[in-house]
């Protein structure tokens, strides 16, 4: 509780100290826009209002906070103003132009204000505000209003037709008091609203901007910087000392300067321009002097301020410009993004689907008890091969085994022990069929097949014999059996070159009936096919 009183103490005294130093500012504004007199002493209107200005960014930043501030510097600067008044004006009416000066002084950001926050608001611009006095003076809702063409022209119209509140109450209020001859009414609030809209228009964005951290954007660009400051020089010098009727090259000046530099530097260039064109002529300088014999300021005035606006306008498109291609640069890199993420899960889908599809393969084409291939992958293998060797005209083998006595060994051991006795047949095939195309499948029950591309009869012959003699050595006891106490196989043997005359299926038979003849002949034997049988 107690930090949080400080933080409120502390809090009230910096608002206090800025409420003070917005009154010094303001009464610094007048005295800077006293030196701009018209050029008619009598009429002792000054041209450009700088505290209109000042006031209008103070209250865009601070609103009501700053209230008091502006009210009392305006209140001091409108008791300085008329103390200077010939003849001086007498009490009452002294009185009565010091308080209408001060409220239109504060009407006028007032109205101002409320035009602006009002688009900012409708727009909903995305845009963060920074702020080194902190959420309590600067509220982080207020966004940047030179971003948008909308709220650009939206700040334009306040700074244009806000002033009109305050140079009616104070065209009035002179007329009233007897300051003005009446037939000056008209050109004092003319003159009046000029010089609060003009200094709205040109100061207002200088002061408004680097809270939104707009700096210049000359980091690479010196030389180009160097050139149109140049340039803006030579243009015043010619323009405003040498009386050439040349200010219209300002209007390439500010567009390149909003092109290049960005908003503010632009608006920097219209203030320069702004202030060397009223004082210039102001003195009896100037090309505004020598066209425009009757009031020249006026022609300057509305002169600067189009320049201001053309600035203002321009700032606008470019950072709609900015706006619209970063966020189509965003939308690209997301969509980019997107299609690099849809891709890798493609792809990855891709390779899960791949190895999906290679087990699924492999399940149906493997006998999942000996895990060798199956009667399926047998006849896709055979019919292959005997497609190629077919076409090059080289023999094709086929040995057809098979366990001898198994169904006793089932009987007399347990199934359990007969599958794990036909796995370790089916692993000693594949130990000797080693060559890439040799096919060792489980044909069904206790019958294996060896398929063996390219190899004669001689060749099957010498396999079939590796056969029973591996399957001897590995010792499968069998008590069961009545030919000898340990497990053997009886292995048919057939040999062809494919033609067309035949068929896969011949080769089976021919295995198949060798097959048998082994077992007729009282099995463990390797049997060849011969066409008599």
């Amino acid at each position: 509780m107690f930090f949080g009183r400080y933080v409120e103490w502390r809090s009230r005294q910096l608002l206090i100290l800025i409420n003070i130093a917005a009154a010094l500012l303001y009464l610094i504004c007048i005295q800077i826009s006293y030196q701009f007199i018209n050029l008619d002493p009598s009429d002792r209107i000054a041209p450009l209002w700088l505290p209109s200005a000042l006031s209008l960014s103070l209250f865009f930043h601070f609103e009501h906070k700053i209230l008091l501030g502006i009210l009392g510097g305006s209140i001091l600067g409108a008791i300085g103003v008329l103390g200077n008044v010939s003849p001086l004006v007498s009490p009452i009416p002294f009185l009565l132009l010091a308080i209408t000066f001060s409220l239109a002084d504060i009407i006028q950001p007032i109205l101002a204000n409320i035009w602006i926050k009002k688009s900012l608001a409708q727009e909903s611009i995305s845009e963060n505000s920074t702020n080194g006095l902190g959420d309590f003076f600067c509220p982080p809702a207020v966004q940047n209003p030179f971003i948008r063409i909308k709220t650009t022209l939206a700040f334009v119209q306040a700074a244009l037709l806000a002033p009109l509140s305050s140079a009616i109450l104070g065209a009035g209020a002179l007329a009233i008091t007897g300051v003005i001859h009446q037939d000056k009414i008209l050109f004092s609030l003319i003159t009046w609203w000029l010089a609060n809209a003009l200094a709205n228009l040109v100061f207002s964005p200088i002061l408004i901007l680097p809270r939104f951290r707009t700096g210049f954007k000359i980091s690479h660009k010196k030389l180009e910087f160097a050139v149109l400051i140049l340039a803006v020089l030579t243009v015043s010098y010619l323009t405003f000392i040498k009386n050439y009727p040349i200010a219209y090259l300002y209007l390439p000046l500010v567009l390149l300067s909003v092109f290049l530099f960005g908003g503010l530097a632009a608006n920097l260039v219209v203030a320069w321009v702004t202030m060397v064109a009223l004082g210039a002529t102001a003195k009896g300088y100037g090309v505004f002097v020598q066209v425009f014999q009757t009031h020249p300021l006026i022609f300057l005035q509305s002169f600067t301020g189009i320049l201001s606006l053309t600035a203002l306008v321009f700032t606008a498109l470019t950072q709609e410009r900015e706006a619209a291609q970063n966020a189509l640069k965003k939308m690209i890199e997301s969509l980019e993004n997107q299609v690099e993420c849809q891709t890798c899960e493609l792809v990855t889908a891709r390779q899960r689907l791949e190895i999906a599809n290679q087990e699924l393969e492999k399940l149906a084409n493997t006998d999942p008890l000996t895990q060798v291939a199956n009667r399926r992958c047998f006849d896709r293998v055979l019919e292959g091969e005997w497609r190629r060797l077919l076409r090059e005209s080289q023999p094709l083998s086929l040995l057809m085994l098979d366990v001898d006595h198994f169904k006793a060994y089932n009987d007399f051991y347990g199934h359990p022990e007969g599958d794990k006795c036909l796995t370790q047949v089916a692993q000693a095939l594949t130990r000797i069929t080693h060559r890439y195309g040799d096919c060792v499948a489980r044909y069904g029950g206790e019958e294996f097949t060896v398929l063996l591309p390219n190899t004669n009869l001689a060749g099957a012959v010498q396999v079939a014999e590796n056969i029973g003699q591996i399957i001897e050595e590995l010792g499968i006891r069998h008590e069961a059996s009545p030919i000898q106490p340990t497990l053997t196989v009886s292995v048919g043997v057939a040999s062809l070159i494919p033609s067309f005359s035949d068929s896969p299926q011949t080769l089976v038979e021919q295995a198949d009936q060798a097959l048998y003849q082994a077992k007729a002949q009282g099995r463990n034997r390797r049997w060849v096919y011969e066409k008599s049988q």
